[in-house]
């Protein structure tokens, strides 16, 4: 990352990628520091943001803020300058801000969708229902602008669905930010995975919380029926999903259990 001399729209700091990601998700703080929405990136990605930031000479922090609308709390990069960010100069709210994406770098329109970018995963937490993994521009720009930007970056492929555009897998092979932000997320994602109780242990969970219950009761015998190779007894049914009556039955040295509800 260089620093440039030369004038552009959005110019700020100097540094065309810092600029695209001021841009595209800053919300300036006072005239020295400046918040960036990272709830969607991965971690690192946030990582990576800072460490661009910190190389010019910025100091870097991470903050949860709520938010006003989900009442959740949102995660933000913190951005505090050497000397003040916003001399004489000033970010449009986000909806105000417009770009002739001719008259930025190309480093810029990368820095833009670094912080623009959300990672959809099919079939999970997705509206609407894609057919694939994809990536959704979060921005209000016009789409017509982000559009030329992604043509820029040698994105053709584009879905426009509502009010946002989807980027699929296989839209955006080997172009970066893209390919860098989905990569990452999906090691995220994988890595949480690892953490998480498979169903074998989440069952043998619940077995263990319903014999703890069971413990200091009175806990019955194996009855024998009237036949004395046939008993019945209480035991967790997998297929039920709870503790029943189980039965017990030898004839001609053969022995068969079933549950009394499922029959299984």
């Amino acid at each position: 990352m260089s620093e440039s001399e030369e004038e552009y729209e959005g110019k700020i700091t100097g540094y065309p990628l810092l600029d695209g990601m001021l841009f595209g998700n800053g919300v300036p703080k006072n005239r020295s520091s400046v918040l960036i929405r990272a709830s969607e990136l991965p971690s690192s990605i946030v990582e990576k943001i800072q460490q661009e930031f910190e190389v010019a000479g910025f100091q870097t922090g991470v903050v949860e803020i709520p938010n006003a609308m989900t009442k959740q709390m949102d995660l933000r990069i913190t951005v505090m300058g050497p000397s003040p960010i916003f001399t004489n100069k000033s970010l449009p709210r986000l909806s105000e801000r417009r770009i002739d994406p001719q008259n930025v770098p190309i480093e810029f329109i990368v820095g833009f969708f670094f912080v623009s970018t959300d990672v959809k995963i099919k079939g999970f937490a997705t509206r609407p229902n894609l057919e694939k993994d994809s990536l959704r521009i979060t921005t209000k720009l016009p789409k017509e602008t982000v559009i030329e930007m992604l043509s820029i970056l040698g994105v053709e492929e584009y879905l426009e669905i509502g009010a946002n555009i989807y980027l699929e897998v296989g839209m955006f092979d080997k172009i970066q930010p893209f390919e860098e932000i989905y990569s990452e997320y999906k090691k995220e994602t994988k890595a949480f995975a690892s953490y998480l109780p498979s169903k074998e242990d989440v069952l043998a969970a619940k077995i263990d919380e319903i014999m703890g219950e069971m413990e200091g009761q009175a806990v019955e015998e194996p009855t024998k029926d009237i036949d004395e190779n046939s008993i019945s007894f209480m035991t967790f049914c997998l297929h039920c999903n709870k503790v029943t009556v189980h039965r017990q039955e030898t004839k001609g040295g053969i022995t068969q259990t079933w549950c009394t509800e499922c029959k299984k």
